[in-house]
């Protein structure tokens, strides 16, 4: 008998009799149904049940994934070390003219380095022969200007003295001769005048060549970077007085003869146009103009002399013939800076002596003495002026005398640096240093004027002992090597996922009951 509750239970509560049993709800693993109809109330109109649908076959279950190959570890860092690379010992490269092999010891040991010379070892451009002659003042002024005013002033007073002693002996013959002998004895002692004002002249001509003989002695010692003291100069070019004498004394030579010619062809134009002064003054001045610029041409092309005759040590024929070899080609060169260093020192002489001069004037008309007998008087109006104007002139006469010359044996060192190359042979010297006392003086190495043994000289370089080669710096120890890196493990391979079982077919669907039969 049925329970009293059991009218009421809906269909999907009571399975029909012989179908499947319906799968536990509480199982752990899903299954699908298909959906039921809606079931027919028991206590409604009574009409059957519908049919369920056909169910889906049952779904296969997903096969097992297969698991994740195992990971290869990662192979070990090829890590050998940084190589060792070791800085190389060559040291500092050696500079031109250092010992090379098959050289001597002596040569390759450590010398001072020179001292900065005069001038650079090079030939000179335009403006360092300007400028170099005024820095030999400063350079070394004991010296080169001592010398200058020893000489100059020598000389100066020498001249001083004989033109005072034979004007006062002038005028006393003049003015205590008779009318009838006044005539002849002005012509003597005029005569006599004349040679005691040449003896100065003669004497400041033999001082200026032994005084540019001295400069060119110290020119050459500050160019290699020596300072020589005033008996050093002295003595180094006493040696050479008789063939400078012998230079200034031809220049003196050439002189007197010049103006002889000159005077006497103005006297000869004078008696030949019968006293036409018109004439004998324009042959004046065209004999005047062609005497003066043959001396010029001939100053020029032996002023070279006296530097050949000290630096070279050769005769003064030979010494001229040289001058003349070394000028050819650049007479113009020499003559333009001769002439340019002449004007700049007459144009700073004149700007002294101008003033001294107008001041000196005024003196004796300020303490002009009253008593012609006061030898004070005397002293402050006329000595005094003559006094301060003399040693002036001697001063800035030794200083022009210092730039004239210097620039001259300057002239000398360019024009032999470019055409025989002298300055190779000076950096060898000046390289060479402290042990140079067994070397050629480098002024006395003469070759043939022209610029291509300049060139082919020049091209060889200094090849002199040079200064030793430092020690290169011994290579720096190399970095030692690292160890590779383990291999790091290779990750476990990761287990597969079991295969899910697939869901169970649905039950097959009973056919549906019969309606009744009404």
């Amino acid at each position: 008998m049925a329970a009293p509750g059991a009218a009421s239970a809906s269909p999907e509560s009571a399975a029909p009799a012989g179908s499947a049993p319906a799968p536990d709800p509480g199982s752990a693993l899903p299954s699908w149904a298909a959906p039921s109809a809606p079931a027919a109330s028991t206590g409604g109109s009574g009409y059957p049940a519908a049919p369920a649908p056909a169910g889906y076959p049952a779904a296969s279950g997903y096969p097992a994934a297969s698991g994740y190959p195992a990971a290869s570890g990662y192979p070990a860092a090829a890590a050998p070390g940084y190589p060792a690379p070791g800085y190389p010992a060559t040291g500092y490269p050696a500079a031109a003219g250092q010992p090379i092999a098959g050289q001597s010891a002596a040569q390759g040991r450590w010398q001072a380095a020179p001292k900065p010379g005069l001038i650079p070892l090079r030939p000179l451009a335009f403006g360092t022969l300007i400028g170099a002659p005024f820095r030999v003042l400063t350079r070394n002024p004991r010296a080169t200007l001592g010398s200058a005013l020893i000489l100059q002033g020598f000389t100066g007073i020498l001249a001083l003295v004989a033109s005072w002693f034979a004007t006062d002996w002038f005028l006393e013959r003049v003015y205590s001769a008779s009318d009838a002998d006044r005539a002849a004895i002005t012509a003597g002692s005029g005569a006599i005048m004349l040679i005691v004002f040449l003896i100065p002249v003669l004497l400041q001509a033999l001082t200026t060549a032994y005084l540019q003989g001295v400069l060119v002695s110290e020119v050459s010692r500050a160019t290699l970077g020596e300072k020589r003291r005033l008996g050093e100069l002295w003595r180094a070019v006493w040696p050479r007085v008789v063939p400078l004498l012998g230079y200034s004394l031809l220049i003196f030579a050439i002189l007197l003869v010049g103006f002889t010619v000159l005077g006497g062809a103005i006297v000869f134009t004078f008696w030949l146009t019968e006293d036409n002064w018109v004439a004998t003054i324009l042959v004046g001045l065209l004999l005047g103009l062609a005497v003066f610029l043959l001396f010029a041409w001939l100053a020029v092309k032996t002023s070279l002399t006296p530097s050949v005759i000290v630096l070279e040590r050769r005769s003064l024929r030979a010494s001229i013939a040289r001058s003349w070899r070394l000028t050819n080609g650049y007479f113009w060169k020499t003559l333009g800076v001769q002439l340019l260093v002449t004007v700049i020192v007459s144009t700073v002489t004149q700007l002294v002596l101008t003033p001294v001069v107008l001041i000196t004037s005024i003196i004796p008309v300020i303490t002009s003495p009253t008593d012609p007998n006061d030898p004070s008087g005397m002293f402050a109006s006329v000595l005094l002026p003559t006094l301060i104007s003399g040693i002036l002139a001697i001063v800035i006469g030794a200083i022009g005398a210092v730039v004239s010359s210097s620039a001259i044996a300057l002239i000398y060192l360019d024009l032999r640096m470019r055409k025989e190359g002298l300055d190779i042979d000076l950096m060898r010297y000046v390289e060479a240093g402290a042990t140079a006392s067994d070397l050629p003086d480098p002024y006395t190495i003469v070759r043939p004027e022209s610029a291509a043994s300049a060139a082919s000289h020049r091209s060889q370089g200094p090849t002199g002992p040079g200064y030793p080669p430092q020690g290169g710096y011994p290579a720096a120890p190399s970095y030692p090597q690292q160890g590779g890196y383990p291999a790091a493990p290779g990750y476990p391979a990761p287990q597969g996922h079991p295969g899910q079982q697939g869901y169970p077919p649905a039950p097959p669907v009973p056919p549906a009951p019969e309606a009744p039969r009404v």
